[in-house]
């Protein structure tokens, strides 16, 4: 008579509790014998109740059960899927049960994994390519930042101050009705057009060390908007309304106070982000002598960019 093949999940489950009961077994150094095989040895016997001498003889030993447990389930499964059902529950339940075939629990299985996978590599690949999206506007986003700077028009060096043949820098008073005067440079160094650009800057006369906020002086400045291509530059220009007192300049050359020149840049990079970046330089005896040089010093605050 041929029998019915068991329900295969419940075997592999059983074999998975097995083998879960075997590792636990091994790594806890459980050694007690199963209760049937201590009511088949001696009770007496000190050797036998001795545990094994090593992990091998366990995994052994655990294995031997396991098959006893295996053999003793198909058995009670063969009973099951041969004995004959007369309420229609228990009847759908057997023919459910006992008609799934170990390939089918073999596809099952692969297909969970399979899903699993694709779903962590579908993860993985939007990670990736999300990194690369933002890696690529970073590189190729405009970056807008002050490329050259110059202070003139400040004072005209006393004669002890300058060597025979001094040749004058700019710095120097040229403009009587004017104070000092900056000529700036500013540059998108990335790879695309940075739009809609707005350079808006002051300069003001403040002790040094710097304390407290900077102020603009709330004069009407004059701001433009234009695009600048990669590579590409744009000019402007501030200027101080008064030209600076005699203590103003002694200030300068004692090094007590400085010419602050200070702004933002806005714009807006070829993806639509809106991008900012702000400066802060000052003139004084730091940069060199007063009247003769013509640069400027990055200040320790006031500068960054998003």
């Amino acid at each position: 008579m041929l029998i019915k093949r068991p329900s295969e999940i419940a075997l592999g489950f059983l074999l998975g509790i097995a083998l879960f009961v075997l590792m636990a077994s091994i790594f806890s150094g459980q050694t007690d014998a199963p209760q049937n095989q201590a009511q088949k040895e001696p009770a007496n016997s000190d050797q036998l109740k001795q545990p094994p001498s090593n992990y091998g003889a366990m995994a052994y030993d655990w294995t031997i059960e396991a098959q006893k447990m295996v053999a003793a389930y198909l058995d009670n499964t063969a009973n099951y899927c041969t004995t004959e059902r007369t309420e229609k529950k228990e009847k759908w339940s057997q023919d459910f049960i006992c008609s799934i075939k170990i390939t089918d629990v073999v596809i099952s299985i692969f297909s969970v994994l399979l899903v699993f996978v694709t779903v962590g590599l579908v993860g993985v690949g939007w990670i990736q390519a999300r990194r690369m999206r933002v890696t690529a506007r970073q590189q190729l986003r405009a970056y807008m930042f002050v490329d050259n700077i110059t202070m003139g028009n400040v004072t005209t060096p006393l004669v002890w101050e300058v060597v025979p043949g001094y040749v004058p820098t700019g710095a120097e008073i040229t403009h009587t009705a004017f104070g000092p005067a900056v000529r700036m440079v500013i540059k998108n160094t990335g790879q695309t057009p940075a739009h809609y650009v707005i350079n808006w800057g002051d300069m003001v006369l403040r002790e040094f060390p710097l304390k407290g906020k900077l102020l603009n002086s709330q004069r009407s400045l004059f701001i433009t908007k234009t695009s600048i291509p990669a590579n590409g530059i744009s000019t402007k220009g501030l200027i101080m309304p008064k030209p600076l007192l005699a203590d103003e300049v002694g200030d300068l050359k004692r090094g007590t106070k400085a010419i602050y020149v200070f702004g933002y840049i806005k714009y807006r990079d070829a993806f639509g982000r809106r991008r900012r970046t702000r400066y802060r330089l000052m003139h004084g005896n730091m940069s060199g002598g007063i009247g003769i040089t013509t640069e400027l010093t990055i200040c320790d605050a006031g500068n960054d960019a998003r």
